[in-house]
């Protein structure tokens, strides 16, 4: 299920197996707001570096986002 934006997008919901709140809200930025890297992710969410990074990876084992050159995107 996706649900459509005003500008013709669509986003997918946020995984039900993210049980996080910290995952939850990296994961719509990168999915919904097509942020892409850390820097942005930091700014976007007051997290640290290092919490993003740690909820980066626990995504990225998950199989629900991967790295790209820009930073990283959710895998459709």
């Amino acid at each position: 299920m996706t649900t459509r934006r005003t500008d013709g997008s669509t986003v997918r919901p946020i995984p039900t197996e993210l049980e996080s709140p910290t995952a939850k809200l990296v994961y719509q930025c990168l999915e919904a707001e097509q942020l892409r890297s850390v820097e942005e992710l930091r700014r976007r969410t007051g997290l640290t570096k290092l919490e993003i990074h740690g909820v980066l990876r626990t995504l990225e084992r998950a199989e629900l986002v991967r790295r790209t050159d820009g930073g990283y995107a959710p895998i459709r």
